[in-house]
């Protein structure tokens, strides 16, 4: 909301001057026994107290007339906490961890999604949590390895062009038969070009999988679809959206501000009873893993080496739990600032409050629930022996200078908490309670300013033994702040009206303006990361939709599906042609989740120079391939 300025009033003073001139004109002359001695002809007035009394009037009603429109952000972005609160909300550091067993540990731990840690350097400290489960395996991989052909490899039916290879080698006095891991979870960890490339090759060429016992040479194979994309069915429990966020959208977010997280490969079926195979068992003493490629490229070749996988990796963001600072209610009012507590608390931000609960002097507690679950309606409050039913409601708005980028003073966000009833009415002062609760917080900007090197960030857990060793692989991203104020409108206004593809044909292309418009909406609001997003936004140059079908298998009988062909078309000149695969991947998942029930969705992305697709997905519907 910003000031009202003199030249502002003045648009509204003439407006509500002129207005009350014609009009008071017009009703003078027809209710002439009521308002004749008002002396209004049109276009002036004749008695001089008359127009002094008129210009009053309007600057009055100016004024009101002003500070109503200059009010309205204020509903909108109301309605936007309360209906698209990841829009009101700064998203949050995040990076990759990296986790190796210490050597006096034989045997594979697992640190649950959500566990905590402290990234530190010699002047900062952050709290960052793991957004998924990770599983430390007591092994290393070693000489990988691209050959280009003829290479050395066990033979495969299957024609291929390159040959992707690792050993595995357990760690001294570990016992690597007693595993039970059903899939090998790589991260790859290349940077930029070669990165992209490798995870492309790994995931979308690959014609077969080799496994071979270091010491016998006894061959286990298994087919390309061994290897599978992890990240995008991964629980958004532990991330930073809102649950009336859908996971679609919110993955929309989470590749532009930090794609990394979407760079993990799993290696499946390393046991498998029915076809008797257990890898850990039968090749106990270590394996090497060769991948079968359709195409050689000539980069990998020459720059694959044994830092381009990792094991043992796990995307963490930069947010904890933490109660805020207890309120009296009777200095609630009709909204209040919730400031957290704890020892990080001078520079923590409140992310999103996860639980409030209201006590009596005698320490009995009440639930009040978030006046949007209407699902939960039937909870009730007691306050001095009188049942109410109340439910909280918040707000968000920027710190002072919080988007002046040559103010030295720390941006942030605050967060207001009302207490309102079952009609969304202000419930005021109550005597002898206390408000308290929990609240998912960030430490603001504190991981931009982490030293990055070879020795810092540090690494502690929390509430773990000294078990591993844990590394930061990533550069913790820049904490951001949401939109300003004029472009959240535009958000909340997009979000409310962009619904469907539908008309996307030959002869109709508004269905690519709609999907670049929520391109748009979910990419984050700095201007680096917008110059990233808009790269590939711009790239989007052709959106086409056909009607298609194909067979489905459910529980061994095959049936027709209809769905939906999806062929989009990209311009080279913005798409570098090794990103495309992974946003294509993220496309793909996305126009999957918007399917109906009972369809499917089909990617093929061309590009301007080739009248055959680059790139074709399977038939998919939600998280899960057709054939």
């Amino acid at each position: 909301m910003k000031a009202i300025t003199m030249d502002d009033l003045l648009h509204y003073y003439n407006n509500e001057l002129e207005y009350l001139r014609k009009q008071g004109h017009v009703f003078a002359q027809q209710h002439p026994q009521v308002a004749a001695h008002l002396g209004l002809t049109e276009g002036r007035v004749e008695d001089p107290h008359i127009s002094r009394l008129l210009e009053g009037v309007a600057f009055l009603t100016a004024r009101v007339k002003a500070h109503i429109d200059n009010d309205y952000p204020q509903l909108t972005e109301s309605l936007m906490d309360t209906l698209y609160p990841d829009f009101r909300a700064p998203i949050p550091s995040q990076t990759i961890i990296k986790a190796t067993l210490t050597n006096t540990i034989s045997h594979a731990l697992t640190f649950s999604a959500g566990t905590e840690m402290l990234l530190k350097d010699k002047e900062h400290t952050c709290v960052f949590r793991m957004k998924d489960d990770v599983r430390i395996l007591p092994i290393e991989l070693k000489n990988l390895t691209w050959q280009s052909l003829p290479a050395i490899a066990p033979e495969l039916a299957a024609e291929y062009k390159a040959v992707f290879s690792m050993e595995v080698i357990p760690n001294e006095m570990a016992d690597i038969s007693m595993l039970s891991d059903h899939a090998l979870r790589l991260y790859v960890s290349s940077q930029g070009q070669l990165g992209f490339k490798l995870h492309e090759a790994l995931l979308r060429e690959s014609a077969g999988v080799a496994i071979e016992c270091r010491e016998t040479g006894k061959l286990i194979y298994l087919p390309p679809s061994a290897l599978n994309h992890y990240g995008f069915a991964r629980d958004t429990a532990f991330s930073a959206h809102d649950v009336r966020t859908s996971s679609a959208h919110q993955q929309l977010t989470d590749f532009f501000t930090f794609y990394q997280q979407f760079m993990f490969v799993e290696l499946q079926g390393l046991i498998d009873e029915k076809k008797n195979i257990n890898v850990w068992n039968d090749f106990k003493n270590g394996f090497k893993i060769y991948i079968y490629c359709q195409f050689d490229h000539e980069m990998l070749a020459s720059h694959i080496d044994d830092n381009c996988l990792s094991l043992g990796c796990v995307p963490a963001i930069n947010l904890f739990e933490e109660g805020f600072q207890s309120i009296s209610a009777d200095r609630l009012g009709h909204e209040i600032k919730l400031e957290p507590k704890g020892m990080y608390s001078p520079s923590t931000d409140i992310q999103k409050i996860l639980k409030i609960k209201i006590s009596n002097q005698f320490g009995q507690e009440q639930p009040v629930l978030p006046y949007y679950s209407v699902h939960e309606r039937d909870h009730d409050t007691y306050i001095d022996g009188v049942r109410e039913t109340l439910y909280w409601t918040s707000r968000k708005e920027a710190k002072k200078n919080a988007y002046d980028p040559t103010d030295t003073f720390e941006p942030g966000m605050n967060t207001y908490l009302s207490i309102v009833d079952d009609a969304c009415s202000v419930v005021g002062s109550q005597k002898g309670f206390h408000i308290n609760g929990k609240a998912l917080c960030t430490n603001r900007n504190t991981p931009n300013q982490l030293e990055f090197s070879s020795e810092y960030p540090q690494v502690d857990m929390i509430r773990t033994s000294h078990c591993a060793v844990f590394k930061v692989l990533e550069k913790p991203t820049p904490w951001r702040l949401p939109q300003k104020s004029h472009a959240s409108r535009w958000q909340f206004v997009n979000a409310l009206t962009l619904q469907s593809f539908a008309n996307s044909t030959k002869e109709n292309s508004s269905g690519l303006q709609v999907l670049k418009d929520i391109l748009r909406l979910y990419s984050p609001g700095d201007h680096l990361q917008n110059k990233l997003s808009e790269s590939y936004i711009k790239g989007l140059v052709k959106l086409e939709l056909k009607p298609a079908t194909t067979f489905i298998r459910q529980q061994g009988k095959m049936a027709l599906c209809r769905g939906t062909e999806i062929n989009l078309t990209c311009d080279e000149y913005y798409w570098s042609q090794n990103r495309v695969y992974l946003f294509g991947t993220l496309l793909n998942h996305f126009f999957s989740s918007l399917a109906g029930m009972n369809t499917f969705t089909q990617l093929n992305i061309y590009n301007q120079q080739e009248s055959e697709a680059i790139i074709q997905w399977k038939p998919i519907t939600g998280q899960q391939d057709l054939l």
